[in-house]
């Protein structure tokens, strides 16, 4: 018993698997005798036009790990920047004097942080 394709639960992917099997399936058939032409091009578009759209899809993904990961350096950036001021003003003079020195470091011009 051959089952029903559920194409309202295929991905974008599980359609470009299909389309392409299909291809490689019709490839092996003489297209002019049983008249294929018109559908292997049309699904032929249809593949070009699902590979663009994983395209951009990929990028568009690509973009929102690098914003979230960039986000997660700001926060830890800012985090050790407030571990430092908070040690600037620690009781014990060692600590203090080592934490003014990360202080100068991290206030210097080219990193203009505050």
């Amino acid at each position: 018993m051959i089952d029903k394709i559920r194409f309202y639960r295929m991905y974008l992917q599980d359609y470009l698997l299909l389309g392409t099997k299909i291809l490689d399936i019709l490839g092996n058939e003489d297209e002019v005798a049983l008249q294929l032409g018109v559908p292997v091009a049309k699904i032929r578009e249809a593949l070009n036009k699902l590979r663009e759209g994983l395209k951009i899809l990929k990028a568009n993904l690509r973009t929102e790990e690098l914003a979230r990961l960039d986000n997660r350096r700001d926060d830890a950036w800012m985090c050790f920047y407030h571990l430092v001021l908070s040690q600037v003003r620690c009781m014990d003079d060692e600590v203090r004097e080592h934490a003014h020195k990360l202080e100068v470091l991290i206030r210097m011009p080219e990193k203009a942080y505050s």
